[in-house]
């Protein structure tokens, strides 16, 4: 809308003062830019590894095109002390959670993260990997595939235990999670369809 304005002023002052439309033409921008979506994230040791990582035009911040672009995760998240990661949503190039990806610390030989208290799992990831999400109690999982990805084994286990506490929360799109066989009915009752 301003940039209308300047330009009919413009335009106004060029036709005043003799200007031609060809001269009043050379003065708008060619290509506008328009601001890029930047995440905005609540971790800061998520938000520090995404840029690090995935950061391509350097500019200290991640674009959700950015995010959109990147196709593997690997295990940089791996070991690291994280809280929460719902911009996860915006990695939209990723199809597959590797094998203990959000892994703290190994328990009694289990692996879990008693730091993560919430994740948002993207929209076009088909597998997850044996202990990829593996958290503690009080924790929410959002899952926005519709279609249940495959999962190895256990994306989530209670501390010492390879059962789910009752107060991990994880939200899905779909009621074909809470038919989805396999692995998926030791989740049905923490399963939220909303």
């Amino acid at each position: 809308m301003i940039m209308k304005n300047i330009i009919l002023v413009l335009m106004i002052c060029g036709i005043l003062s003799g200007c031609t439309k060809k001269d009043i033409e050379s003065v708008k921008p060619n290509n506008p830019v328009e601001p890029e979506e930047y995440i905005s994230f609540q971790d800061y040791t998520v938000k520090q590894i995404c840029i690090n990582m995935w950061d391509t035009n350097g500019d200290g911040k991640l674009s959700k095109k950015e995010a959109a672009e990147v196709k593997s995760i690997g295990n940089v998240f791996t070991g690291k002390k994280i809280y929460q990661f719902d911009e996860f949503k915006y990695f939209t190039g990723i199809t597959e959670i590797p094998e203990r990806a959000f892994y703290y610390e190994e328990r009694n030989g289990l692996y879990h993260n008693m730091f993560l208290t919430s994740i948002t799992i993207p929209e076009n990831v088909r597998k997850i990997g044996y202990y990829a999400i593996s958290t503690d109690s009080y924790a929410t999982i959002t899952f926005k595939p519709d279609t249940p990805p495959s999962i190895s084994d256990f994306i989530a286990s209670s501390g010492n235990t390879t059962t789910i506490s009752s107060d991990v929360i994880i939200y899905v799109p779909s009621y074909k999670y809470k038919t989805a066989g396999g692995y998926w009915q030791d989740y049905y009752n923490n399963i939220v369809v909303k």
